[in-house]
């Protein structure tokens, strides 16, 4: 299951960067993430909690990758 919604994530992302959000249809969002209309709104929700949901994920990882360069830089600013 999380790789289904990993997969609805980036196909929202991809289809939302290439024509935005109010292009966005869940209809097209299944078709491009392989999944049913249904399926997609009982792992996700509505077009509102899609992009909700994108947006964290995205959060997520760019902290992630800004705590371990915050990490790296601490330890090489405190070498002698």
């Amino acid at each position: 299951m999380a790789r289904r919604r990993q997969r609805i994530l980036a196909a929202a992302r991809q289809i939302i960067a290439a024509r935005g959000y109010e292009a966005l249809t869940m209809r097209e969002l299944a078709q491009a993430s392989r999944v049913t209309v249904p399926t997609l709104y009982n792992l996700i929700g509505g077009k509102e909690a899609v992009l909700a949901a994108a947006v964290e994920e995205q959060t997520a990882r760019f902290l992630a990758g800004s705590s371990g360069g915050a990490a790296r830089a601490r330890s090489r600013s405190s070498a002698p």
